[in-house]
């Protein structure tokens, strides 16, 4: 019997209805259109919990048009409650309680909260389309009620309630007068719920946004955005616009120059890699191999071609022979790469100097834009065009994501065009950071001009050494990236390469001298720059509204 008693208790205990932890809250809203058509919202909600919690929490959306602030939180007898804020989501999130203590029972908290401009002027009347509670609340809201107070005489009401996106007109409206009006709602809110309305207003009373705001609303955000581009403008405003020739000023942005079409001679005062980095400011690789060969005209080093034949084709590789040490004959740069060249010895293959030269390219880069300061005001230095056009951007970047997610502007068509403007505008300025003298901008344009006419090989009826202006040239060739043009107007003239390149070029006719030279300048600045240590291998609420449709609304819950 005893027996029998205990499995009675037993199965009792495991086949009685489970017992859960219950929430709910009444919810009481009343809202003030002010003249200026921003609201002012008091919500009363008092809380009923049977399990320990620290107290509840509000979300509230935000819009660019929709910008709440909150005002105050108490009890009904005005003591502030604590609690804590911050944007997330899009959403304006209030957690009030106290961390360090819970409560049961019930509690009645009173929100006071504006929101800036949610009126929308509509043909010839004021309209508020707005979510009462919201359908995003953790637990049911009962006896939800709403009082609209008006400033100028209602002119038509809807009411929207039930389930997100649809009506189930159980919302009960009552004028009371002209300008106040009632909202009820019989079953509660819960999850997915909402309670909407759609209002017209007489307009004449409502003065709307003050211009102010409209200027810091629909401007301030896009000043901020084109900010750092107007800074980088500024920048390049004080040193990157050049001398123009003869003192006449300085140059504009886009100013364009007529290029000289007499200039068909290399400059007497550079050498190559100069002249590459003056005619597009830019160093290359290829324009120091070009100092390399030039070295080779010069008759300080011997340049020579070694083939090895293999089982498949052949290997190529080329050596340097020093002729005579570097004196001062040579600029510094070149005796630089002419000491390190043959460090070890007398002869070098270009094979041995792979993954020990570029700490040399390094130090000869920086003699180079040394040697150019009297061109520049400011040098253009490798990587500053790409820093400030990186950092400029990223900025904007950083900033449009920002304003985007706390919805202080949308992304429509007009910001997409001002992104692309600012975008262009932060690579026209970054790459015109560096300025020209006026020697510099001169040399600038007659380099121009020299490119342009050893592309056209319109050289070739105005020089009547072309032996001797053979042996000049191909230097710059090289370093302008123009040798398969003078290949070309070479074989037109039956002219043969230079004494100084016999070695380099071992049995190629003029068919392939393009080619050849162009293997080597290739093979030489892969060679000699290669850096063992560097990571390189790898609507409208009265035209079909909705219960949730509105601005507003939000939701909740415990915590």
């Amino acid at each position: 019997m005893f027996k029998k008693i205990i499995l009675t208790f037993a199965l009792f205990f495991i086949f009685s209805p489970p017992t859960f932890a219950t929430e709910s809250a009444q919810f009481t809203s009343d809202i003030t259109i002010n003249q200026d058509s921003s609201l002012t919202i008091k919500e009363t909600i008092i809380y009923t919990t049977d399990e320990p919690h620290h107290g509840i929490y509000r979300y509230l959306p935000k819009t660019p048009d929709e910008i709440p602030h909150l005002v105050k939180i108490t009890d009904p007898d005005g003591k502030p409650y604590p609690y804590t804020t911050k944007i997330e989501n899009g959403n304006l999130v209030i957690r009030i309680g106290d961390p360090n203590s819970t409560f049961t029972g019930q509690k009645t908290y009173q929100l006071t909260y504006t929101y800036q401009y949610p009126l929308k002027k509509v043909d010839n009347h004021y309209e508020l389309y707005w979510d009462i509670t919201g359908e995003g609340w953790k637990f049911p809201l009962k006896h939800v009620q709403a009082t609209i107070h008006s400033p100028t005489k209602i002119i038509q009401i809807a009411c929207y309630s039930g389930e997100y996106g649809s009506n189930d007109k159980l919302c009960q409206t009552h004028l009371i007068d002209d300008f106040t009006l009632n909202l009820t709602y019989p079953k509660d809110i819960s999850w997915n719920q909402n309670l909407t309305l759609a209002l017209k207003i007489d307009p004449n009373g409502i003065k709307g946004p003050g211009l102010i705001w409209k200027l810091k609303r629909h401007l301030l955000p896009y000043l901020f955005f084109i900010l750092p581009t107007l800074i980088l403008g500024l920048i390049w405003f004080k040193i990157g616009r050049d001398d123009l020739p003869q003192g006449k000023g300085k140059r504009r942005l886009f100013q364009k120059f007529p290029i000289p079409i007499t200039a068909y001679e290399p400059p007497k005062e550079l050498t190559p890699a100069q002249a590459g980095l003056l005619l597009d400011n830019k160093l290359d690789n290829r324009d120091l191999v070009a100092e390399i060969i030039d070295l080779a005209r010069k008759k300080y080093l011997k340049l020579e071609k070694i083939e090895t034949k293999k089982l498949l084709g052949k290997k190529i590789d080329y050596q340097f022979t020093q002729l005579k040490e570097a004196d001062k004959n040579l600029p510094l740069y070149q005796r630089t790469l002419h000491q390190d060249i043959f460090k070890s010895g007398t002869s070098v293959k270009l094979s041995q100097l792979k993954g020990k030269f570029y700490k040399t390219l390094a130090k000869v880069r920086k003699q180079l834009y040394t040697s150019l300061k009297p061109f520049y005001h400011h040098s253009p230095k490798s990587g500053l065009f790409l820093i400030a056009f990186i950092s400029t951007s990223f900025i904007q970047f950083i900033y449009l994501i920002f304003v985007l997610a706390n919805n202080s502007i949308t992304f429509n068509i007009y910001l997409f065009i001002l992104t692309l403007v600012c975008l262009f505008l932060n690579f026209a300025f970054a790459k015109h950071l560096y300025s020209f003298t006026s020697k510099g901008f001169q040399h600038h344009l007659y380099l121009k001009g020299f490119y342009q006419n050893l592309k056209r090989g319109a050289w070739r009826d105005k020089i009547k050494e072309k032996h001797l202006f053979l042996e000049e040239v191909i230097p710059f060739a090289v370093a302008f990236g123009t040798v398969k043009q003078l290949a070309k107007a070479m074989k037109d003239l039956d002219l043969q390469p230079p004494e100084y390149l016999d070695s380099v070029l071992v049995g190629t006719s003029l068919n392939n001298l393009a080619h050849d030279l162009d293997q080597f300048a290739t093979m030489t600045a892969d060679n000699i720059s290669y850096n063992p240590n560097s990571s390189s291998s790898s609507g409208s609420g009265f035209s079909g509204g909705f219960s949730g449709g509105g601005g507003g609304g939000g939701g909740g819950g415990s915590w």
